[in-house]
């Protein structure tokens, strides 16, 4: 059996340490190992984690997304020789960190996946500074909440009702699929935030059925964007054009997801992507009564929709 994997993002100060000790305290049954990526000094409540001096592990020489290579995956090879000692891997990130980088050696790296299972990215969202942070020029809190599987938004006490209300329409229009919770002082239901399994074909081709597929969104910069065809796609047009738009523009694409009509084929593929991996897997049978379409959402920086979706059309079967 693979052992979970959450991440914790978020911007500095939205409460990311506290929100991983409400996890530690409220499933005191399970044995935790834990990636800390925070400089400075990090209060973790210790006493919920099993073989507590060697299952913490820190990061503090730099940022976790630009050390994956090196730090992350040898402490990966440590956890896998170690699996049986815990049930679930939680990492979190700095404050400016991409959770993009973490994610995608889960699912690039072969030997990672065999042992461990994306379950999900949590973004921490500081609702009481949020919405400035998403004025300046700063894009890594819009990228975090891009990349976000659940969207807590923490300090929610703090904030107008009304405030509250527009700054989850902001976010929704930024990332569409992240479910949204709100908190205060990070006290959440945490199992609404863990075995979320965000990564599985069934979950992608549930959650892009219930998005609103009515216009593109745009804040600022980052727009989200959705596409919908009924002609079915040649796979090997559509893999050829992911390819040549991850070499040339994967620091704009940020994610995307979708269920994929491709000619031929009696089920449905589900298709998702997190940096520059890219993922097809199985999805349900197309039923006799059922439209069959394929339905995408892409998140990205300064896209051209007219031309993506010129790019799309050419891969029609």
């Amino acid at each position: 059996m693979r052992t979970p994997v959450t991440i914790i993002t978020g911007f500095l100060g939205a409460g990311k340490t506290t929100l991983l000790n409400q996890i530690i305290a409220q499933k005191k049954e399970t044995r935790y190992a834990i990636i800390e990526n925070e400089m400075g000094a990090v209060n973790l409540d210790s006493e919920f984690i099993i073989g507590v001096d060697e299952a913490i592990f820190k990061i503090t020489d730099g940022c976790l997304c630009c050390t994956l290579n090196v730090e992350l995956s040898k402490l990966l090879a440590e956890l896998i020789r170690r699996k049986s000692e815990f049930d679930h891997l939680i990492i979190e990130t700095t404050g400016i960190a991409d959770p993009a980088g973490v994610a995608s050696v889960f699912i690039s790296d072969l030997n990672v996946q065999e042992h461990f299972e994306l379950d999900g990215i949590i973004c921490l969202v500081d609702s009481f500074h949020i919405e400035d942070l998403l004025k300046s020029k700063e894009t890594e809190a819009a990228r975090q909440i891009s990349f976000a599987d659940v969207l807590v938004f923490n300090k929610a006490d703090l904030i107008h009702a009304k405030s509250l209300e527009n700054l989850q329409k902001t976010t929704k229009n930024i990332n569409p699929f992240a479910k949204q919770i709100t908190a205060s002082h990070s006290k959440i239901d945490v199992n609404k935030v863990l075995n979320i399994k965000a990564f599985e074909a069934k979950q992608v081709e549930i959650k892009t059925q219930k998005v609103n597929f009515s216009l593109a969104h745009r804040h600022g910069n980052i727009t989200s964007q959705t596409y919908q065809y009924f002609e079915p796609f040649d796979i090997l047009k559509f893999r050829q054009f992911i390819q040549v738009l991850m070499h040339f523009q994967r620091m704009r694409i940020y994610r995307m997801k979708g269920i994929l009509n491709i000619e031929g084929q009696p089920n449905k593929i589900i298709f998702q992507s997190v940096q520059e991996q890219v993922v097809f897997t199985k999805g349900s049978e197309w039923q006799p009564n059922e439209n069959r379409q394929t339905t995408l959402v892409v998140i990205g920086n300064g896209l051209n929709q007219m031309a993506f979706d010129k790019k799309l059309r050419q891969c029609f079967a």
